[in-house]
């Protein structure tokens, strides 16, 4: 009979164990749901003679993407949900240069793909919007 007790003691002790376990997985599965990322591609072709460095404005931020150099290309991504307006510009800081540029405000959706073209000359910059 006491051996019985214990068993029953044991089970009791470690029920709380399972259901902590249990719980852990439920909360885990709807969290998986929403991990699939929706990337926003940014590409930035710099045919400046400067080397720039790049920014995401969005929502009152000012976000570094980083450094093209001159007369190359650089791909940037960025997580969507970082964009909570979904509305976005980008603007270039040329290294040696008291000039920076923007783009004009984009607007962002699931799979679009943005080309900025820096040319010598900052102001003549173009944006391509390419949506899948």
């Amino acid at each position: 009979m006491s051996h019985r007790i214990g068993v029953a003691v044991l089970m009791l002790a470690l029920a709380p164990i399972g259901a902590c376990r249990r719980g852990a997985q439920t909360e885990a599965a709807p969290e998986s749901v929403y991990s699939a990322p929706s990337v926003l591609s940014i590409r930035i072709v710099n045919h400046s003679q400067l080397d720039a460095i790049v920014y995401l404005l969005h929502d009152g931020t000012r976000d570094r993407l980083g450094a093209v150099t001159a007369a190359t290309t650089a791909h940037f991504q960025v997580r969507s949900r970082v964009l909570s307006s979904g509305e976005f510009a980008l603007l270039a800081d040329p290294v040696g240069s008291l000039r920076t540029t923007t783009s004009e405000l984009l607007h962002t959706t699931q799979g679009t793909e943005f080309t900025w073209t820096l040319e010598t000359d900052y102001d003549r910059g173009s944006v391509i919007v390419r949506e899948d």
